[in-house]
């Protein structure tokens, strides 16, 4: 009898696997290496893609394709249109390991497919005497379906869930294992999308069926990945039993490299990008005891670029409804549907815009107090120059912000609404107010133009043209501050900017004859002066 073939029926397969690639490799400790030798489903432990491998496995927070079966079924609600994956590995004496994924989106979410094998064959057994006993093979082969979506928290949500099928085989014996995953991928408002995080807990369902008394391991992960510049991508894993994944990856252009660690030591890759549509990933993992071993790993999107215009203009429409709410002044509406674009196609610029003025929606209180909320929006003239003031500060405009602010509070002081909101942009640009600008535009106006005389008689200029500035911030159509802008620039030397406010000064007061009358002598061009 052989020394597999004296192991009862009804004792662990994973003993007899490690009896089988103990005579695979000369020696028991080089499986160890592979992974715990009493934790069944070792194709579980061999990987998906060359992405995750080059980082050093790290990739619950980062999944986000076809392959996100494997790692956390969570990222298939991040799948835009259809994907395949797949991976081949030339293992050590004639093993060999493949994997095959697919996802397809369909409406908010996406479910995929995923099989994977393991196979050592043609392996000479041997008896307890280690006399010759026929040759023994292993198979081990996994299946498995999921879906996953991402329609909470404004799209920042996803979650996921796979069932997968372990069946394996030594000689005569054989058993199935079955596993049911559960994952969660969230992007936090902080960072405008360039944080995430991810949870996986895997196996928890531990049916078994057949020779053995295997199952498969209960585990649960914890995952956060962070884009610190555009390419560069830090993730790192933590299991319940304390086992740690780090990761990097930079992508420039087409080409991607990637570096990593895990219980098994350091790991590299890279990647290439090719027509769009494909894309390959190399890593190379170096164990101790089995030394190197490198992983070859493809992925094709089909309809890649109608997939991406559909996302584009989906975001660009959503964008576009967020801009109109916020022009209403439906400053609470307007940012949950910009939430709808998260990891869309919006500029990390206006990401930034957003999310400053979520910091000031939050420090109003506008989601809790709707009253005040409608009375921003209803506000006439004074609402207009909320609006104003609002822009400013998502622009970081913070000096027009405090301006427009006060001319908006001192309208009408009876609103109080409009004095919070003051306060509010004070509190955030941590500025003050002048408060001689808490007044109505025209006399605030009239006071930027009696500055302007002030400063351009003792000849300071560049102060004259801001407090002009400050005028038509608030009074765009002023042919005064027009005109006094223009005599500064004039006096500046900038006589190409002068005719230009002297010329929208004449369009809003055609009549100004002492104007039109210095234009001549300064010699303006006669269209000019005609007009």
């Amino acid at each position: 009898m052989t020394a597999l073939g004296r192991l009862a029926p009804g004792a662990s397969l994973a003993l007899r696997s490690v009896a089988l690639c103990g005579a695979l490799l000369g020696a028991v400790p080089p499986f160890e290496a592979w992974g715990a030798p009493g934790d069944p489903g070792l194709v579980l432990e061999l990987g998906a893609n060359g992405r995750a491998l080059g980082m050093g496995g790290a990739h619950v927070a980062v999944a986000d394709d076809a392959t996100s079966l494997y790692y956390n079924p969570a990222g298939l609600g991040h799948v835009s249109g259809q994907q395949v994956g797949f991976m081949h590995a030339a293992l050590f004496e004639g093993a060999s390991y493949d994997y095959l994924a697919y996802a397809q989106q369909t409406g908010r979410g996406v479910w995929g497919a995923q099989m994977m094998r393991l196979s050592a064959g043609g392996v000479e057994g041997r008896d307890a005497e280690n006399n010759v006993s026929g040759s023994v093979s292993y198979a081990e082969t996994g299946l498995g379906i999921g879906y996953g979506f991402r329609g909470l928290a404004g799209g920042r949500l996803a979650l996921g869930s796979s069932f997968k099928m372990i069946s394996r085989s030594l000689g005569s014996v054989s058993n199935r294992l079955y596993g049911l995953d559960v994952g969660v991928r969230f992007l936090p408002r902080l960072g405008g999308g360039r944080l995430a995080l991810g949870a996986v807990a895997s196996n928890m369902m531990g049916v078994r069926q057949g020779d053995t008394s295997d199952a498969l391991p209960r585990r649960v992960k914890l995952g956060v990945s962070g884009r610190l510049v555009d390419g560069l991508i830090l993730t790192a894993d933590v299991s319940h039993t304390g086992e740690l994944e780090i990761g990097t990856e930079y992508g420039y252009r087409l080409i991607t490299f990637r570096a990593g660690f895990a219980d098994q030591g350091p790991t590299f890759g890279s990647g290439v990008r090719l027509f769009e549509s494909w894309k390959f990933d190399f890593a190379l993992q170096n164990n101790a005891t089995l030394g190197n071993s490198a992983r070859v790993s493809g992925a094709y999107q089909f309809g890649r670029a109608k997939a991406r215009e559909r996302e584009t203009a989906r975001v660009t429409t959503t964008l576009g409804s967020a801009e109109a709410a916020l022009a209403e002044r439906r400053y609470v509406d307007a940012l949950a549907l910009y939430d709808r674009t998260v990891e869309g196609a919006a500029p990390q610029r206006s990401g930034e815009r957003w999310e400053r003025l979520r910091t000031l929606v939050r420090e109003l209180g506008l989601p809790q107090y709707p009253e005040a909320a409608k009375e921003l929006r209803d506000g006439g003239e004074q609402g207009g120059l909320g609006l104003k003031a609002v822009r400013a500060f998502m622009d970081k405009r913070d000096e027009d912000a405090l301006l427009l602010a006060a001319a908006a509070a001192g309208t009408d002081a009876r609103r109080e609404v409009f004095g919070v909101l003051l306060q509010g942009i004070e509190k955030l640009t941590f500025q003050k107010a002048s408060p001689e600008d808490i007044t109505s535009v025209p006399r605030l106006v009239a006071m930027k133009m009696t500055r302007v005389v002030a400063e351009f008689k003792s000849r300071r200029f560049e102060l004259a043209v801001k407090a002009c500035e400050q005028a038509l911030l608030l009074a765009p159509d002023s042919p005064v501050a027009h005109e006094r802008l223009g005599s500064v620039l004039f006096a500046l030397g900038q006589k190409g900017r002068a005719l230009e406010s002297w010329k929208e000064s004449l369009r809003l007061k055609p009549d100004n004859a002492v104007l039109k009358d210095f234009l001549k002598r300064v010699g303006a061009p006669l269209g000019l002066v005609n007009e």
